[in-house]
């Protein structure tokens, strides 16, 4: 997938006042230049990168407070050499707030749809709806598509999780209710474990290309 560059979105972007339109000629002067903007140590101007988080009601607003000039401000700060002002806006929000995208929700998820799904179709179709989710919202794949396999191999609970599950259900000693009475608790158990893993082991384990 091809991103969208700062320079091509500044020209198609289309200014709201004369002041806009001026900053805008600016900035597009100073990047088809090839000026070193993308980091500060260009005292003569360099970009930044800033971000609005609200919820999603869109009633509340985060903030960060800043000692130094006594106020609240949105959150944000320097490209320091990234030129994807999108993912320095998104690490300026984590470093500033501690927000982070959990792998809590992914796993649970996965866990507890493998419990009547094939765990290798499970597999098969959230890995590439994960990796696109993260390739338009600029964030590293790996630690949850780690989780996402991970957790579809952890069905506790219904026969058709795993053919452990159906052979074991299928002496006719162990009732369903049993099977999820029990496996509910490991699936929980394995959400955690499986989160702690992919967050210690999954980064970096498989070469991005």
């Amino acid at each position: 997938m091809r991103h969208v560059t700062l320079l091509e979105e500044l020209e198609a972007y289309r200014p709201w006042n004369d002041q806009e339109e001026r900053d805008r000629a600016e900035l597009l002067r100073r990047l088809r230049s090839g000026e070193a903007l993308y980091t500060r140590d260009n005292a003569a101007g360099h970009l930044t990168a800033s971000a609005w988080v609200v919820s999603p009601d869109r009633t509340q607003v985060l903030m960060a407070y800043h000692n130094l000039y006594d106020s609240w401000s949105w959150l944000g700060g320097h490209a320091d050499g990234d030129r994807d002002l999108l993912a320095v806006s998104m690490r300026e929000v984590r470093e500033e707030t501690g927000l982070e995208m959990t792998r809590y929700t992914y796993r649970g998820i996965v866990t507890f749809v493998s419990e009547v799904t094939s765990n290798t179709a499970l597999a098969a179709t959230m890995m590439p709806v994960i990796d696109a989710a993260a390739g338009s919202l600029h964030f590293n794949p790996e630690p949850i598509l780690f989780a996402t396999v991970f957790a579809a191999s952890c069905a506790f609970m219904m026969p058709v999780g795993t053919p452990p599950n159906a052979i074991v259900f299928g002496t006719g000693r162990i009732r369903i209710g049993d099977m999820v009475k029990a496996g509910i608790w490991l699936n929980f158990i394995a959400v955690i474990i499986g989160v702690l893993v992919s967050y210690f082991l999954g980064r970096g384990i498989v070469p991005m290309t």
